[in-house]
């Protein structure tokens, strides 16, 4: 730990305002991950420390992995870096806790301050542990201003590190994320290759469709990740097909087919389920981000509109039921049974709309 001159007081109000400001740089690097595309670490790192270089007026700021050994040694990983004092690190590195403030964090699991040495300056220091539910997960260390960090600063910068340590587990979560949706399209390759089709809308058929959700269920529960269905059904199909026509009929199936097709994600499966109702199986979606996608759906048949034999303008619209496995294992009959129940709850609330079924219990 340092001595404290040099040290410049931080009132409360200002150490509310850094603790809120951290925050937020935490936040928005947690939402970028969540609502983005898989990101490298050094990448979404990297801007998180060049904020957090500017908001605390350090000259350098490096964000390290947590590497455990064996023998109960620790020792830190460079993740990405930034600022001047970079230079004295290489990405993709292991150094061991070299200063006061390093090793104090890794003692503590809570931000602690120090001075360190450059060869030829001593700098004030402040290492940030980032942890996920008391699992040490990583350090971010900022070093080099002009007056010491204070004790109220590290307080102040607790709630940070620990958004932080959430953002490296983030990182371990996408990337579990993203290699099931990988293992889920090439085992949906396969099962297309030998699914049966439907003429009609060129989609996989029931019997298909039934086993790639199984499918869909087994490997989201060994992933960690949960499974949405939703199930749409045009609304009012009989009156239609009586009104215009069989063929027209089809050509309102066909369409809502390729709208489905166009809307999801190419690891998402999409299928046909009964005579006017279609299937589709969201892999690591909760059931809001998969009402979000039927609403999306809902939404853009609902505004297409084709001329049938007569001349007469054809609209069409559907009801969406949405079920997810939320935390609970949950087989892939019964996940859609739910959705289908949603769509009942949806036409008898008056159609066109999207209904969430409750999830499973854990």
């Amino acid at each position: 730990m340092c001595a404290d001159t040099g040290e410049m007081p931080l009132t409360l109000d200002r150490a509310a305002v850094l603790e809120r400001d951290a925050l937020r740089i935490a936040v928005r690097a947690l939402g970028e991950l969540a609502t983005g595309p898989v990101r490298a670490k050094a990448e979404l790192l990297g801007g998180v420390l060049e904020e957090m270089r500017a908001l605390l007026g350090c000259e350098s700021a490096v964000a390290a992995e947590h590497v455990p050994s064996a023998r109960g040694a620790s020792s830190l990983r460079v993740l990405a870096l930034c600022g001047a004092g970079g230079a004295h690190y290489e990405r993709g590195a292991d150094f061991a806790p070299a200063s006061d403030a390093l090793s104090e964090a890794l003692r503590t699991r809570r931000p602690a301050r120090g001075v360190a040495s450059d060869g030829e300056s001593r700098l004030p220091e402040i290492a940030l542990p980032l942890c996920s539910r008391e699992e040490l997960l990583g350090m971010l260390v900022l070093s080099g201003r002009a007056e010491a960090f204070g004790e109220t600063e590290c307080e102040a910068l607790a709630p940070f590190a620990q958004a932080g340590g959430d953002l490296l587990l983030g990182f371990e979560r996408a990337g579990l994320r993203a290699r099931a949706e990988e293992d889920l399209i090439r085992s949906q390759r396969h099962l297309r290759r030998g699914a049966a089709l439907d003429g009609l809308t060129g989609l996989a058929n029931r019997p298909s469709s039934q086993r790639a959700l199984e499918d869909a269920a087994t490997r989201s529960h060994v992933a960690g990740l949960p499974l949405a269905v939703i199930v749409v059904d045009l609304d009012h199909a009989k009156q239609l097909a009586d009104r215009v026509g069989a063929a027209a009929f089809d050509e309102a199936l066909a369409r809502t087919a390729r709208a489905l097709h166009e809307t999801v994600r190419p690891s998402d499966w999409t299928g046909r389920w009964g005579i006017d109702s279609f299937v589709i199986a969201l892999l690591g979606c909760d059931a809001a981000s998969a009402a979000i996608v039927a609403e999306r759906l809902r939404l853009r048949v609902e505004g297409d509109t084709f001329a049938v034999w007569s001349g007469a303008e054809v609209s069409i619209t559907l009801s969406a039921g949405v079920a997810s496995t939320g935390l609970a294992r949950e087989e892939g009959a019964s996940l859609a049974s739910r959705a289908l129940r949603a769509v009942e709850e949806a036409k008898r609330a008056g159609r066109n709309r999207v209904c969430v079924s409750r999830p499973a219990r854990a």
